[in-house]
């Protein structure tokens, strides 16, 4: 079976996806709205993903 990665070494990482996700999506110049319809996901979904 995996090893859980505790919460607190996950933090850093998870941070970083966020903050890239984000760049990544205002550089292309779309809304959170668009990305996620674009995904098949919610835009809160999409929302807790760059949080």
């Amino acid at each position: 079976m995996a090893k859980r990665i505790p919460p607190a070494e996950w933090a850093p990482y998870a941070q970083k996806l966020g903050l890239e996700l984000h760049r990544r999506r205002v550089a292309a110049g779309l809304s959170q709205e668009q990305l996620a319809a674009a995904a098949g996901i919610t835009r809160a979904t999409y929302a807790q993903l760059e949080k």
